[in-house]
């Protein structure tokens, strides 16, 4: 799914490819239809997903196993907000392993052990990525705040013993963002002057995180594409950044970046991850 000034038609035409990790356990036989959010790999963190409907199949290099998968069916994932006053916490943990949520905070960790390894009375919804080349806390006021609202509540029937420090709706309690803030360490030392950061003590979602994580609570959208700010050099050789972010989905190809750029040069995007060619990584390893 892109937005922007992209072209579909350029997009659709390429094959998505993944990029299992070495011993991970296979959940189908190959090749085989699939669809969108289908758990396809286990893997050490998490469970890795069919970004699209269509036909899967592994493609076996010297030292790596790929899985390509040839769209065939729609690209649009379900919109509709579904909420259920009483979810508990069990059900909400079981949908974000589902549903593939990893933590876009921490790197490497699934978004329900967060949730379970918690034991403290601190909670924290930071409004900052750690590049902040996204605007989520903007996103989430205008696109989830009712949902935000709803979260809330849950959190103090899940956690009733627990203090709520909500920087989405509420302002933070310094001027304005300096790097590293994005970083959880660095943002709990500057708004609550906590020096020590323990997972198990305080549980820290961000902003894209919270997006993430309302799209399946409240839509049951699995985590398959993340949003990215585009960089390129343009022809006086300045840095230009594109208008809006993008949606990228796991494994799509990145060749219409570059044909529709082809009178610039692709410099940077807002998270370091080609590889393989012109392809996304998982959208877990882009941090």
């Amino acid at each position: 799914m892109v937005h922007g000034k992209f072209s579909r038609k350029t997009v659709l035409e390429e094959p998505f490819t993944l990029f299992p990790e070495s011993g991970a356990l296979y959940l189908k036989e190959f090749p085989t239809r699939v669809f969108a959010g289908e758990p396809l790999v286990r893997q050490s963190v998490g469970t890795l997903l069919s970004p699209v409907d269509g036909i899967a199949s592994l493609i076996q290099g010297e030292h790596s196993t790929k899985i390509r998968i040839v769209q065939d069916g729609s690209f649009q994932l379900s919109s509709e907000t579904r909420i259920d006053s009483s979810l508990k916490l069990d059900q909400a943990l079981q949908r974000m392993d589902e549903l593939g949520l990893v933590s876009l905070d921490f790197s490497n960790t699934t978004l329900s052990s967060l949730f379970k390894t918690f034991c403290s009375t601190l909670i924290v919804l930071s409004p900052y990525t750690k590049t902040q080349s996204v605007d989520f806390q903007k996103i989430l006021l205008e696109e989830c705040r009712e949902l935000h609202i709803r979260f809330l509540e849950y959190l103090k029937v899940w956690f009733p013993e627990a203090s709520v420090k909500d920087y989405i709706l509420f302002p933070v309690p310094f001027r304005k963002y300096e790097y590293p803030l994005g970083y959880p360490q660095y943002f709990v030392k500057k708004a609550l002057s906590e020096n020590v950061f323990q997972k198990e003590k305080i549980l820290y979602l961000g902003p894209e995180t919270l997006y993430h994580l309302y799209r399946a609570l409240f839509k049951k959208i699995p985590y398959i594409e993340r949003n990215i700010t585009i960089y390129y050099v343009g022809k006086n050789g300045g840095l230009k950044k594109e208008e809006s972010p993008i949606k990228l989905r796991d494994g799509q190809s990145l060749g219409f970046l570059l044909s529709e750029k082809r009178k610039s040069i692709l410099t940077s995007l807002s998270i370091p991850f080609l590889t393989g060619g012109n392809f996304i990584l998982h959208p877990r390893n882009i941090s």
